[in-house]
């Protein structure tokens, strides 16, 4: 059995990285924008997420990424 060419790995999981937040962005902004903020209302919460917790969302979809891609090799 070869060795994991770690490189490949991380590079592979940057572009999963990209298509994952790419596609989350899409979900959450454009088809779910009206149920999240007739949710958020419901609860009482009407301030939209900050820039820090946008960061670690995209940090952690970078993540899933590599993970993801890990897993696979």
């Amino acid at each position: 059995m070869k060795r994991i060419n770690l490189g490949r790995v991380i590079l592979g999981g940057l572009v999963a990285g990209v298509l994952i937040n790419i596609s989350e962005y899409v979900l959450n902004t454009i088809v779910l924008k009206a149920d999240m903020d007739a949710a958020m209302k419901a609860i009482g919460k009407t301030v939209p997420m900050s820039g820090g917790t946008i960061a670690v969302w995209v940090i952690l979809g970078f993540a899933m990424g590599i993970a993801s891609v890990w897993l696979y090799a």
